[in-house]
């Protein structure tokens, strides 16, 4: 369940972020650059927020799924190479007595 746990944050980053693409291409058809009315708080606002996860998509992201990558890697080595180093001298240990 914690590895589950784990990648909900850029599950919902992604989320959020499809959700509001349309929100943000309606308020530009009617608040956008360009329009007669100027853009308004709420296309700046929601432009932000798109902005913002946007770039937590294409940079903190990636970053954080390969540090969780390579951290799985680096402790599935340590925890092997003890393993085998046990298994390996425990098989050497009984062939020489024998």
């Amino acid at each position: 369940m914690s590895r589950l746990r784990a990648w909900w944050p850029p599950v919902l980053v992604l989320v959020l972020y499809l959700a509001l693409l349309p929100v943000l291409a309606a308020l530009s058809a009617r608040q956008g650059f360009g329009s007669p009315d100027g853009t308004g708080p709420v296309y700046l606002a929601v432009s932000a927020a798109v902005l913002v996860l946007r770039l937590t998509l294409l940079i903190v992201v990636p970053a954080v799924v390969s540090y969780r990558v390579v951290a799985w890697g680096i402790a599935r080595i340590l925890v092997s190479a003890p393993l085998r180093r046990a298994l390996s001298g425990g098989r050497s240990r009984l062939r020489r007595s024998n």
